[in-house]
């Protein structure tokens, strides 16, 4: 699930990882964002957990894929709205990447009552940087709290690393910004590939086992699908 400015070839470190552990990977933007006209406006983030659900149930319909292996990865905006998502009052993934997704504030809305019956129960990654300040290491550590209610969660928080570290040097500049999630304004990214690097395995890694584990625990054994890459609006 991609940031709030789209496709920015942010993921694709992410995709060529998961499509080597022989995933299927899915590529979502949160609108419709031309390359020939103005985007449309983001959606709240209700809408963006919707589009996200939706995204689920229309991979765990595909006949390459075993429903019981979907695993979600978002960015920023991205990854609130995977946070937050359901599908039918239930949880929709069997495991969750969060990438700097605005600490603040996402934990009350993890608990919010509308997602009491639905809670989060799948095994969750959160990825963030200790100089990003979108993302402060005592709202992220609440966040952890409030998930880890119902579900396990790893937390990695990397010293030294802002907001959007894997966002690509020569799209952004050395020092550019990005749209705050969920919030106001803009929070300041410095690219630093080799970090990029790190993350992106260690995401792949924590969805491949993590997937292949819940496949297994469902009595199905591992699906034979290829990687693909498309957009979802």
């Amino acid at each position: 699930m991609n940031d709030a400015l789209g496709m920015d070839m942010r993921s694709q470190r992410y995709i060529d990882r998961l499509a080597a552990a022989d995933l299927l990977v899915l590529e979502v933007e949160l609108r419709p964002n031309p390359p020939d006209g103005w985007p449309e406006p983001l959606p709240s983030e209700a809408e963006a957990a919707d589009l996200v659900g939706r995204a689920a149930a229309a991979l765990a319909g595909d006949p390459r894929v075993n429903p019981d292996r979907v695993g979600a990865l978002g960015f920023g905006i991205g990854a609130r709205a995977v946070a937050l998502a359901l599908a039918d009052g239930r949880d929709p993934f069997a495991a969750r990447v969060l990438l700097y997704p605005g600490c603040k504030g996402l934990g009350e809305g993890v608990g919010a009552p509308e997602h009491a019956a639905a809670a989060v129960r799948s095994p969750v990654l959160l990825l963030h940087g200790e100089d990003d300040p979108a993302n402060p290491l005592a709202e992220c550590e609440g966040l952890s709290v409030a998930l880890r209610r119902t579900a396990s969660v790893r937390r990695l928080s990397y010293r030294g690393a802002t907001y959007g570290w894997d966002v690509s040097q020569w799209s952004e500049g050395e020092h550019s910004s990005q749209p705050w999630p969920g919030g106001q304004g803009t929070v300041a990214v410095r690219p630093w590939p080799e970090l990029a690097e790190l993350t992106a395995a260690h995401a792949a890694a924590f969805l491949a086992n993590t997937l292949s584990r819940e496949a297994s625990a469902a009595g199905r054994g591992k699906a034979s699908i290829h990687p693909i890459r498309r957009g979802f609006q």
